[in-house]
């Protein structure tokens, strides 16, 4: 058996011999490579270039995180040589499908996940709980993108050696702009520490866990303003951001949570991962800022609906946020540091 689909309502099954890999039925061809989301599609088509044939199995406008392919999808990925994907629980798909091992190519391997607290739940008279699930935004860090980026080159030369000179050109070029980018952030993030970030999404605790940052949760709809009773828990919770007021959430440092007690923050930010409507900011108490922040997992929102997806230069929109937002809160954060 070569396929199996266990999802919902279907049992397509794809009948094959197994596969067996010998890299000389494929070293004289261009290889046939799918990708099960944009952050990894990114990684095989600036790695494999032009020595690769690449598609992507995931529909236009979709969600890789919740999006399941049909029957006749499946049956497309018995004619590919790599299925590649993000790995982390991210493409939830893939764990109701068996794939040879010598075609799946999971991009999380060996990255240290960060554990979230999933959605909660009961089993008879156990009460409410939840379990613990990994965090699969692995991207939003330009080093552990770079460990996803090295399997993708590992995973082509091994299918054809004789190109290897080929894929570690292109893997170094992307080396360059990777650690380019990482300097940026850390330059940018590092005279952030004194703001408390608050974020309804897991999209940032990566990077807030590289670059040392301030990160709590919160439950917000950027399409939705607050009520009055929520504004009220709000305050509660975090206080007014400029008075240090005692708070419940948790800082990512080092890839736990550490609660910060009486600390004080220069401002609080909400991070957003799409643009919340003017009613929406307008509900927050007026301390609080807003920044949109790309969590990369598809073309921009700001470009047109046939952008093609580019890590690179989405990353530099969010610098661009980033600084920004220093920027208009130097004085906040210096007079914050001087005491």
């Amino acid at each position: 058996m070569f396929f199996v689909l266990l999802a919902c309502g279907s049992n397509q099954q794809i009948s094959q011999e197994p596969v067996v890999f010998d890299e000389k039925k494929i070293s004289d061809r261009v290889l046939k490579v799918t990708s099960t989301s944009h952050p990894v599609a990114y990684l095989v088509q600036r790695i494999g270039g032009e020595q690769v044939e690449h598609s992507l199995l995931l529909d236009v406008g979709a969600s890789a995180d919740s999006w399941n392919p049909s029957p006749e999808q499946i049956v497309v990925l018995a004619e590919q040589d790599l299925i590649v994907s993000s790995g982390g629980g991210y493409e939830k798909w893939t764990e109701r499908v068996s794939i040879p091992e010598e075609k799946w190519i999971d991009t999380s391997r060996g990255i240290t996940l960060i554990k979230t607290k999933g959605e909660t739940h009961s089993h008879g008279k156990g009460g409410e709980h939840s379990h613990a699930v990994a965090d699969p935004y692995i991207w939003s860090d330009p080093e552990l993108y770079l460990q996803q980026a090295r399997h993708v080159r590992d995973a082509l030369v091994d299918r054809q050696s004789a190109k290897k000179d080929y894929f570690d050109q292109q893997l170094s070029q992307l080396e360059v702009e990777l650690e380019e980018l990482g300097a940026k952030y850390k330059n940018i993030l590092g005279q952030l520490e004194q703001v408390r970030f608050v974020s309804s999404q897991s999209s940032y605790n990566y990077i807030a866990r590289r670059y040392n940052l301030s990160l709590h949760s919160g439950e917000f709809d950027p399409k939705v303003p607050l009520s009055a009773e929520a504004k009220k828990d709000l305050i509660h919770q975090f206080g007014h951001s400029d008075h240090g007021h005692h708070h419940s959430g948790h800082h990512h440092k080092n890839g736990h949570s550490h609660s910060h007690g009486n600390s004080k923050f220069a401002l609080t930010v909400l991070l957003w991962n799409s643009e919340p409507t003017d009613a929406v900011k307008s509900s927050f108490p007026d301390e609080m800022q807003h920044v949109y922040i790309d969590p990369l997992v598809a073309p921009s929102q700001v470009e047109s609906a046939k952008a093609q997806y580019d890590y690179l230069a989405q990353a530099q929109l969010n610098i661009d946020s980033w600084k920004k937002l220093l920027d208009n809160n130097t004085d906040k954060l210096n007079a914050a540091h001087s005491h």
